[in-house]
């Protein structure tokens, strides 16, 4: 698999800009087990699909599979190796009656970690993806071609 190169000199940066994506993507209530949410389910689809495009990712939400799935892909070469990203965006309920210290759909830090619903399970994880290759986008140092499907049916057994 290619590995992504390192470039110390964006971290700080990086980091910066994943924690803005990572604080949106997290206020929108993608809850999958409850129909009551299917609105923010649809909201949490375009999001995704429009942060992608904001940095040249053809994109489309693909329905008629359950949630929406999101596919994006951005290709810096077609001979280029591609590299395929998966992901989920939808959430298992949460409030504050059910231990969160701080309301879970607002990132917050404690002791250097960070706390939301979807933060490891799976929304911080695709994103910290999301922010690195922006940032290589920007910086017109991407080496291969991205793919992204991320999907909302994960919770439910999709």
């Amino acid at each position: 698999m290619p590995k992504l190169d390192y470039h110390p000199e964006m971290n700080e940066d990086t980091y910066t800009h994943y924690l803005s994506l990572l604080t949106e993507l997290l206020q929108i209530k993608s809850i999958s087990t409850d129909p009551a949410f299917d609105g923010e389910i649809v909201k949490t689809a375009e999001w995704l699909a429009k942060t992608l495009e904001s940095s040249g990712f053809t994109t489309e939400i693909i329905s008629g599979y359950g949630n929406p799935i999101v596919y994006a892909h951005y290709e810096v070469d077609p001979e280029a190796e591609t590299v395929l990203i998966y992901g989920h965006y939808d959430v298992q309920p949460a409030s504050i009656n059910d231990g969160w210290k701080s309301d879970p759909f607002v990132l917050s830090e404690r002791d250097g970690r960070l706390f939301g619903r979807g933060v490891v399970d799976n929304k911080g994880q695709f994103m910290i993806y999301v922010a690195v290759i922006k940032e290589l986008i920007a910086a017109k140092n991407l080496k291969y071609n991205i793919k992204f499907v991320i999907e909302g049916d994960e919770e439910t057994g999709g």
